[in-house]
């Protein structure tokens, strides 16, 4: 194998000095860029738990109420209060959430008024069953409360419907900085396997010449036996 200059080691040197620099920051950007990614798709997850987290305590504010108003149960007070004392910071948290997406923001701003009409119905109600209110009001109030539902519950689900939608794109970017990260980790390998092998060779090839000088040197100085005389033959 032909042995290379001393110019083009120091060059290789520097070539491969480079390619670690390159292969660095190559890895740092494709990686950054995927956990941005992962960052957003997990950021969908959010918003869609924070919508069913919703969606969960508008049943429960409307069974609740059904509970204490129709079936007399006390334990229906209190599982309507706690669900709606929930909703407010719920929906507040959704907003925070989708503050960079004009779609869900506007929809939300239709959402708000429609769950404190329905709250404000449903509190209505259960004061009116403390104060012995008529079945007829309670079912008038059922009436608007299902009508108002059925508006809420359509605006959540065009909300979840966007995420779902935002969900994707972002999933289709994930894919493909992974691929992006697994190319160049595969390239990195691959370059830098080619460049070890290469200085491994060149270090191979220089550890052999000196073993032969070092053997020639040794032979230079080992003197000829032919030529040493015996010491019965000297006298």
């Amino acid at each position: 194998m032909r042995r290379l200059s001393q110019q083009t080691m120091w060059y290789l040197t520097g070539f491969t000095l480079m390619a670690l620099l390159v292969i660095s920051a190559g890895i740092t950007y494709a990686t950054s860029s995927h956990a941005r990614s992962m960052h957003w798709v997990s950021h969908s997850h959010q918003v869609q738990t924070v919508i069913e987290e919703i969606r969960s305590n508008l049943y429960a504010t409307r069974n609740g109420r059904l509970l204490y108003v129709f079936a007399d149960q006390p334990e229906g007070l209190d599982q309507y209060r706690i669900a709606a004392d929930a909703l407010p910071p719920q929906i507040s948290m959704l907003r925070d959430l989708t503050a960079g997406n004009p779609t869900q923001q506007s929809l939300l701003a239709d959402l708000w008024p429609l769950v404190q009409q329905q709250l404000l119905l449903l509190r209505t109600s259960t004061e009116m069953a403390r104060q012995g209110g008529s079945i007829q009001s309670q079912q008038e109030l059922t009436n608007a409360t299902q009508e108002l539902s059925r508006q809420v519950f359509a605006k959540l689900e065009s909300l979840r419907f966007e995420e779902e939608r935002v969900l994707s794109q972002r999933r289709i970017i994930s894919e493909k900085t992974y691929r992006a990260v697994k190319t160049v980790l595969s390239i990195s390998f691959v370059l830098v396997f080619f460049l070890t092998i290469l200085n491994f060779s060149e270090l191979v090839i220089q550890l052999r010449e000196r073993q032969n000088a070092e053997q020639v040197s040794l032979r230079a100085f080992q003197p000829d036996q032919s030529q040493i005389v015996p010491a019965e033959n000297r006298r």
